[in-house]
């Protein structure tokens, strides 16, 4: 939690584009949402999909900052 001396901190709900954010790469998005949903972490937006290139969701942290999960779909496949 962030706090400046004096004043407490009120952190807004994120709204879209959700940018700018932190991205991380998964190779197994469902594991992703599973571990997500048993830590009660509440999904933004997702899981999207654009077939034959990625999957992708937002999520937030404690503070409401946005984050995100990214996994390639056949990105060795040439």
């Amino acid at each position: 939690m962030l706090e400046t001396i004096g004043v407490t901190y009120v952190p807004k709900r994120p709204e879209r584009p959700y940018c700018p954010h932190l991205c991380f790469e998964t190779n197994n998005m469902d594991e992703v949402i599973e571990t997500l949903k048993k830590n009660n972490i509440e999904i933004l937006d997702g899981p999207n999909k654009i077939p034959g290139s990625k999957k992708w969701l937002y999520f937030m942290d404690l503070d409401l900052n946005v984050l995100e999960f990214i996994m390639w779909i056949d990105k060795d496949k040439k």
